[in-house]
């Protein structure tokens, strides 16, 4: 296990000497897009207005989804394991976005964007593709940033998995019969 923390540490290094400015503003772009969960809550707020159909039923599940991510990472996983952020750590990893200084463990841009993509892919199948990307983007864009470590990204995606299909088995359990 130790072999796996000095690899990704390493990994941080490498990302973090790397220098684009391009590619810095890119992704401190992409990153802002999942800051507070906004494209998801943007997304969230037209589908509750312009799809008359199942457009509240989404947005319920959204805001199920966004409070399961509140509890469990932003209160449990983040102050129970607490890690530091590669940029507290390696002084040669300059810090270029975001003023966020509490722990990195798991990637919350990442849970949510897992999360909300399997909510919003299974309901909306035509934003698939974009929906992917997005999720690559915003998960590669939190290594560069030097704001997480691998396994970060990785598991906060494994949970963005748990708590994307959990809430689909939510709307297919209870919510038929709920919110019809």
């Amino acid at each position: 296990m130790e072999k796996i923390f000095i690899w990704e540490q390493n990994l941080a290094r490498i990302f973090g000497q790397i220098n684009s400015r391009i590619l810095d503003y890119f992704f401190i772009f992409i990153s802002y897009l999942g800051e507070l969960a906004f494209c998801w809550w943007v997304a969230a707020f037209l589908v509750l207005f312009l799809d008359k159909k199942q457009g509240k039923r989404v947005f319920v599940l959204f805001l199920i989804l966004v409070l399961i991510h509140l509890v469990v990472v932003d209160l449990i996983f983040r102050y129970t394991w607490y890690r530091p952020r590669p940029f507290v750590i390696f002084p040669e990893i300059e810090k270029i976005a975001s003023f966020w200084n509490n722990g990195s463990f798991p990637s919350g841009h990442v849970t949510m964007a897992v999360a909300a993509g399997i909510l919003f892919g299974k309901f909306y199948k035509k934003f698939i593709i974009p929906i992917i990307i997005f999720i690559i983007l915003t998960a590669f864009s939190r290594l560069w940033l030097g704001m997480h470590y691998l396994t970060d990204v990785l598991v906060g995606a494994g949970l963005g998995v748990i708590f994307g299909y959990f809430v689909l088995y939510l709307n297919k359990r209870w919510f038929k019969k709920v919110l019809k």
